[in-house]
């Protein structure tokens, strides 16, 4: 688990639709995104930032990240946009301390249903 703390993550967008994002002053790209909805690139931006936050645990975190921020943004955002992401640290954290105390793969080993 990453000891990293991230409260503020950074996106922007160019006008051929990639995507830059800041995390702790580190600056990726993805090529060809569309945020704002539940489309492939919004899925893959998710997936991207949660593989940046926490290697290893993305596939468990994104689809909530997804849904909790990136399919939020409005049209209004879309040039650029800064997201406060503390609740979502909240919860990758407590996610990934459940995982690694039942000693499973994936939250998805352990869940009820």
């Amino acid at each position: 688990m990453s000891n990293r703390k991230y409260i503020y993550l950074h996106l922007s967008s160019s006008y051929t639709g990639s995507v830059k994002y800041s995390l702790n002053g580190k600056d990726l790209v993805l090529k060809s995104v569309d945020w704002g909805n539940l489309n492939q690139g919004s899925k893959n931006l998710a997936l991207a930032i949660c593989k940046e936050l926490y290697p290893g645990h993305e596939n468990d975190l994104h689809e909530k990240f997804l849904k909790d921020y990136i399919s939020k943004l409005k049209d209004s955002d879309i040039i650029d946009v800064s997201l406060d992401v503390t609740e979502f640290v909240k919860y990758a954290n407590s996610i990934i301390r459940i995982k690694q105390t039942h000693g499973v793969e994936s939250i998805e080993d352990i869940l009820p249903f």
